[in-house]
């Protein structure tokens, strides 16, 4: 009986805390009204990104796309069309180390996955 107790507290003490960090997104040239948030929650092995954006119009023909980027701008993860409804999740394979910074992108609906070069918000990790 005691063994059965001290291996149930072993298994609570053992699972892995949900962190969650909160990025401030600020408005880029050409969009200085433009704000937002990002909000990291890192669960075990699962990760994702959940973005709530401010003063943001985006014109027919285009949408936001979410970015994880390096510092020198030289990796580009893209996540996804920005949507309010549901977080971005961030593939295995992405170190949040290597790219901290939370990108919004204004993209054209052309096709094109690249990044267009017109950044609306961004914030560091």
């Amino acid at each position: 009986m005691v063994v059965v107790i001290v291996g149930a507290a072993l298994q609570r003490d053992t699972a892995p805390a949900v962190r969650t960090q909160e990025v401030s997104l600020a408005g880029l040239p050409g969009f200085a009204t433009a704000s937002g948030s990002a909000t990291v929650v890192i669960d075990g092995d699962d990760r994702s990104v959940a973005v709530a954006l401010s003063a943001v119009e985006v014109p027919a023909g285009s949408h936001l796309e979410v970015w994880l980027l390096d510092d020198p701008i030289e990796q580009l993860v893209s996540l996804g069309e920005l949507s309010d409804d549901a977080p971005h999740r961030v593939p295995p394979s992405v170190d949040l180390a290597v790219t901290p910074i939370v990108d919004i992108s204004l993209e054209p609906d052309d096709g094109n996955p690249a990044h267009s070069g017109v950044s609306v918000v961004r914030g560091s990790l």
